[in-house]
C-alpha cells in the first residue's frame, strides 16, 4: 500500500485544480479582496472539503478492495481489507447523516418546509459588498464660529453656503437624471426603467434623488451644519462638490419589502452593464450613483 498516498495525491489534484492554482480558492488577489472575498473562500473551501472526503472514501474503498482480491489465503490481510472498507463506508454514512440531520432541522425551522430562504436553499452562501455609507443620515453639527463667537456662515444666505462648502442650488439635478424631480427622467434612470422587469418593481413615485425632506443639505454639501441630513456627509445625492447638485438615484420597490428590494438590485445588476453608474444595495432601496461622482 505504500503507493496509496502518491494515488490519492494525484487523484485529488485531478478532481480538484484548486490545489494546484490559488484562483480556485482564493477569489481575488491583493486590493480586490474585500469581506465578501472572506465569504467566497469559506464556500469554495467547503465545497473543496466536501470533494475531497469524497474522493478519499473512492480510493480507500478501490485501495482495500484490491487488497481483499489480491489477499489471496492470507487471512490477516483479508480482515484488515474487509475492516478499511467497513470503516470508510460508516465515516461517509455519518457525514451524510450528519448533513441530512441539519437539512431536516432548517426545512422544519423554515416556512413550508420548503428549507429556503427568500427563494434560495438555506445552504446558498452569497455576499453582496455593500457601496459606503453615504446614505446613511448625518446627526446635526453646531454651526462653525468665529474666533468672537459668530456664525461663520449664515443658513438663510444659500449663496455663502454653496461657496463656503462647496454645495450645489437647491433641486439642482445634473442633466442625466433630469433637471428637477418632476422633469421626465432621462438617460440614467431612464436606460433602467426601460427594462419591463425593472420597471414593472419600481415605484416610479419614489426614484429619489437630491434631498426632499431637507433640500438645504445640497447647499452645504450634506454637511448638517444648519439642520439634519437625509444622507451622509458629501453624499453623490448633494453633488460631492460637483455643483450640479444629485449625482445619485435610489430606487425602490413598489412593496418596500426585503424580498423586492433584493430581487430589484438583482434586476439591476443584470441591467447594469448596459446602463452604466454605481451601484449599491442597501436593503430598503437600491443606490446607484453617476460614474463621475464615484461611490
Amino acid at each position: 500500500m505504500r503507493f496509496l498516498p502518491v494515488l490519492a495525491l494525484i487523484a485529488l489534484m485531478l478532481v480538484s485544480p484548486e490545489l494546484t492554482s490559488s484562483a480556485g480558492l482564493v477569489p481575488c488577489s491583493g486590493t480586490d479582496c474585500n469581506s465578501c472575498s472572506v465569504v467566497s473562500l469559506a464556500n469554495n473551501l467547503l465545497k473543496w472539503l466536501i470533494g475531497v472526503l469524497f474522493v478519499i472514501f473512492a480510493i480507500m474503498v478501490a485501495a482495500s478492495g484490491f487488497g481483499l482480491v489480491t489477499s489471496g489465503g492470507n487471512e490477516a490481510a483479508k480482515t484488515a481489507a474487509k475492516s478499511r472498507i467497513f470503516n470508510a463506508i460508516i465515516g461517509i454514512i455519518l457525514v451524510l447523516a450528519a448533513w441530512l440531520l441539519v437539512d431536516t432541522v432548517m426545512r422544519g425551522m423554515l416556512t413550508g418546509g420548503a428549507g429556503k430562504i427568500e427563494g434560495k436553499f438555506w445552504y446558498t452562501i452569497e455576499c453582496d459588498q455593500q457601496s459606503a455609507t453615504e446614505d446613511v443620515p448625518s446627526p446635526q453639527i453646531k454651526m462653525p464660529t468665529d474666533a468672537a463667537g459668530a456664525p461663520v456662515s449664515n443658513c438663510s444666505n444659500s449663496a455663502d453656503l454653496i461657496a463656503k462648502f462647496n454645495g450645489s442650488p437647491v433641486g439642482v439635478n445634473d442633466p442625466l437624471l433630469g433637471k428637477d424631480q418632476s422633469s421626465p427622467p432621462t438617460t440614467l434612470i431612464g436606460c433602467y426603467l426601460a427594462d419591463p422587469a425593472i420597471l414593472s418593481l419600481t415605484d416610479t413615485s419614489k426614484l429619489f434623488t437630491h434631498d426632499l425632506s431637507h433640500p438645504e443639505c445640497a447647499n452645504t454639501n450634506g454637511i448638517p451644519v444648519c439642520g439634519p441630513c437625509s444622507h451622509g456627509a458629501k453624499s453623490c445625492h448633494y453633488g460631492r462638490g460637483s455643483g450640479k447638485g444629485a449625482q445619485a438615484v435610489d430606487f425602490n420597490s413598489k412593496s418596500n419589502t426585503y424580498a423586492d428590494e433584493k430581487a430589484l438590485y438583482d434586476l439591476i445588476k443584470i441591467r447594469h452593464a448596459s446602463c452604466g453608474g454605481t451601484l449599491g444595495f442597501e436593503d430598503n432601496h437600491t443606490h446607484i450613483s453617476l460614474g463621475t461622482c464615484g461611490s
